[in-house]
């Protein structure tokens, strides 16, 4: 199942575009919902990648 693809307000765009940040959302499958420097569509899942895996474990020990 495909994820739904994110927007973020225009003002958002506008500040991060300003500040010079990279923006990527993501869904808890890992899924790019929203990048401020690529077409999320054409990003791959980021559930392999070493970032996502140890902020995955630090949300996961703060829940319970």
């Amino acid at each position: 199942m495909e994820s739904k693809r994110w927007e973020i307000p225009i003002w958002m765009k506008h500040s991060v575009r300003q500040l010079q940040l990279v923006l990527t959302l993501l869904d808890p499958k890992g899924n790019v919902l929203f990048d401020s420097l690529e077409d999320s569509a054409e990003l791959e899942n980021h559930s392999n990648r070493p970032e996502f895996i140890s902020g995955r474990k630090k949300w996961l020990m703060r829940k319970h």
